[in-house]
């Protein structure tokens, strides 16, 4: 399948669906969020497999052209490891899991995260993706 179909034109004008990049990159598209995920069959354990690869911006047709053009470079780089023999996902857990060893078993984006929690914080939803370790929704109980 080809690579590049897809045009910042498209990602700043479509709406709820997936976009397919080719080879395996999709662009999600959910209400105003975007982002960018690589649908992958490891070849350690042989399942299917998605990598996020962090957010797009639909703000104007330069920005969603620099964020799929980032999307499509880090894609690459993940489609490197797999023809290597390496499931991206377990060699960027391995890779977190060394930053925190080495920060003496404090994760560092658990303090980003205490750092910038507003007055009244109760928690957090959503999770964490390459590029973007900030994608989460704070709750607030006032």
């Amino acid at each position: 399948m080809p690579r590049h179909l897809l045009t910042a034109k498209q990602i700043v004008a479509a709406r709820d669906r997936d976009l397919v990049d080719g080879e395996g990159l999709i662009v999600r598209l959910k209400g105003i969020s975007c982002t960018a995920v690589l649908r992958f069959t490891s070849p350690v354990s042989h399942k299917r497999r998605e990598l996020g690869l962090g957010l797009l911006s639909r703000d104007s047709l330069q920005a969603a052209g620099e964020t799929l053009v980032a999307a499509r470079v880090a894609a690459e780089d993940a489609r490197r490891m797999i023809r290597d023999g390496l499931d991206p996902i377990e060699v960027r857990d391995a890779n977190r899991a060394e930053a925190v060893a080495q920060m003496g078993g404090t994760d560092p984006m658990q303090e980003i995260v205490v750092a910038t929690a507003p007055t009244g914080f109760v928690g957090f939803v959503g999770r964490r993706e390459p590029g973007n370790p900030l994608n989460l929704l704070a709750i607030s109980n006032t």
